[in-house]
């Protein structure tokens, strides 16, 4: 009897095992990580503010989501939040949104100053990169529409 027990208690550990290290293709914990998070290829040209995201992990990430905001002095005048994909061909540590667009007409922004603001509310970026001077170095980016 304490044979049977202990092979089905055996047996309903290893379900558990299997079951539990299994995951669905949707599913994505990686996607907590953070890391280094910059606005890159920024710019301003025919009435549309153009600019990319990336964020560069200290280890290995996964494509997410990361969010955007466009400010006109104190005034935001977009937010939004677009996907990464692996720019380092298998590495996984670095990932880049496709170009983001947003439509400024030159004549209501003519002479200001447009701040592109990557991962505003820190949910992606490593606390390590929070900082005032990483935030000015990497997370906004000012362009002057002309």
């Amino acid at each position: 009897m304490k044979t049977n027990n202990v092979i089905l208690t055996a047996m309903l550990l290893l379900v558990l095992i299997v079951f539990n290290g299994c995951k669905k293709d949707g599913d994505n914990d990686s996607d907590s990580l953070k890391g280094l998070v910059q606005v890159t290829d920024w710019g301003y040209s025919s009435n549309t503010l153009f600019f990319k995201l990336s964020i560069q992990y200290a280890a290995v990430g996964s494509p997410t989501d990361l969010e955007y905001a466009i400010y006109d002095g104190n005034t935001v005048i977009q937010k939004g939040s677009a996907r990464t994909v692996n720019q380092d061909a298998g590495l996984n540590i670095f990932f880049e949104t496709p170009e983001i667009t947003i439509s400024l007409l030159q004549s209501t922004y003519t002479g200001k100053t447009i701040v592109i603001w990557a991962d505003p509310d820190n949910k992606k970026t490593l606390d390590t990169y929070t900082n005032e001077t990483y935030v000015d170095l990497y997370k906004k980016q000012e362009v002057i529409i002309p």
